[in-house]
């Protein structure tokens, strides 16, 4: 019997649902992806703030997803949820298992290191979310893989990744007004790694720079493992504020500008004097400064993680709504001198045709997906009947990024967009300046 599998991923500015069929032969068909964008506020730097609006989306995403074909009459009744956020951070810790006599190291030797270093860390708000290992020492040997080695002394050095216990309990919050539950949490950016970075990223050494609406995550990884992570609270909303208040125009507006009018490849004397009634010089240094700003700090947590940009031969890896930003690829590459590329899928990812969104704009969502089914307990999402006759589900390759059917997904914008410009007339009523510090923190 097939398992219908479901994953939700809220970020500040847009929560994303999929389902996937994985079937008896242990193939995973992504068979439906959806989003919507959320009011401004509701979610701060990845931390859920606004928990009915939260909820209200969760619900509007589970309904489309539950009227996709290849998935009703079936209704879904629990989720599992990607987990990131201003406070994602790692740090360094280490364990150790003395034993009487030599012996043969197992898996079970290797979970209880890790529950150990799990345990290392002790600080009320924090919860430690994942052990990632780094290198093991067997009798002081150093070693990747020390599963099969005999040995009476093992030294784990792991990456604790760590987060706000605070947003896992107003993401519990949400779906439980939802009335959904959450069969587990997956940390973003250890599901991501899995779908763009190949072995040989992680061992020349590479740099994953995921840059959301109100965050930017920086992990660094060299030697197979994962060395440093880090979240800023800075993203592409950022821009889009930066020219809505400069210009004096709605947030809608700044976006258009930002997307679809903004060059950083071009020099000054490149750029035009007027653009629709807009000083385009203008336009270009306000984007210009912020996204200097934005790439310095990237710059300086990548030399915080203590390793030489020229030593992450295997450079960085770009994603999330900032990598859309015309000439931001390039900007990163002068600013750091490092080799950048726009984040794709490294595996084959089988999805049914006319997604609403290119997998490309998908691999959060998705990576929760392949994660959840590699942990491999129980997976099934939904309840119902599963229909005698299911529609063909014609795969085709995911890792294009693309949608087999442009056209439809212009008319499906087309349609949402007059509905999406009236609630962003009611979300601009609210402003960055209402708040500060203190209330995000509360």
């Amino acid at each position: 019997m097939p398992t219908y599998i479901s994953a939700i991923e809220i970020g500040s500015s847009r929560i994303k649902g999929a389902i996937g069929i994985l079937n008896d032969d242990a193939t995973l068909n992504i068979v439906a992806i959806e989003e919507q964008p959320l009011a401004v506020g509701a979610v701060r730097y990845g931390c859920v703030l606004n928990v009915d609006e939260v909820s209200n989306k969760i619900n509007v995403i589970r309904k489309f997803l539950e009227n996709n074909p290849y998935v009703s009459p079936r209704k879904i009744n629990s989720t599992f949820v990607g987990l990131g956020g201003r406070s994602l951070v790692s740090t360094p810790t280490e364990s150790v298992i003395s034993m009487d006599n030599e012996r043969e190291i197992g898996p079970g030797v290797i979970k209880e290191l890790r529950k150990r270093a799990k345990a290392t860390f002790k600080m009320s708000n924090k919860e430690v979310l994942e052990a990632v290992p780094m290198n093991y020492t067997v009798d002081d040997k150093l070693m990747n893989n020390p599963v099969g080695i005999y040995g009476s002394e093992i030294k784990g050095k792991f990456n604790l990744i760590i987060c706000d216990d605070r947003n896992k309990k107003n993401l519990k919050r949400a779906f439980d007004k939802s009335d959904l539950k959450i069969k587990g949490f997956f940390s973003r950016v250890l599901t991501v790694e899995k779908l763009v970075l190949t072995g040989d990223d992680k061992l020349l050494g590479c740099v994953i720079v995921d840059m959301g609406a109100e965050t930017t995550t920086v992990s660094v990884y060299k030697d197979g493992a994962l060395k440093y992570l880090t979240t800023i609270p800075m993203g592409s909303r950022f821009i889009t504020r930066d020219l809505a208040h400069i210009l004096n125009v709605t947030e809608e507006r700044a976006e258009e500008i930002k997307l679809h009018h903004v060059n950083l490849n071009q020099t000054e004397a490149e750029v035009g004097e007027r653009y629709d009634q807009l000083d385009e010089r203008l336009i270009n240094n306000i984007v210009q400064a912020r996204v200097s700003e934005i790439i310095t700090n990237i710059k300086n947590q990548i030399d915080f993680s203590k390793i030489k940009r020229e030593e992450l031969t295997a450079g960085i890896i770009l994603m999330g709504n900032g990598a859309k930003l015309n000439g931001m690829k390039e900007a990163l590459h002068r600013e750091t001198t490092m080799n950048v590329r726009k984040a794709s899928l490294v595996e084959s990812v089988r999805c049914a045709p006319n997604l609403s969104l290119p997998m490309s704009d998908a691999i959060d969502v998705v990576s929760i997906l392949i994660s959840a089914v590699r942990n491999g307990e129980n997976l099934e999402c939904t309840t119902g009947v599963i229909q005698a006759e299911q529609p063909d589900i014609n795969l085709t390759n995911g890792t294009t990024g693309s949608t087999d059917n442009p056209e439809q997904g212009k008319e499906k914008k087309k349609k949402s967009g007059v509905m999406d410009r009236i609630g962003r007339l009611f979300e601009n009523l609210v402003r960055e300046e209402d708040f500060d510090e203190e209330d995000d923190e509360q």
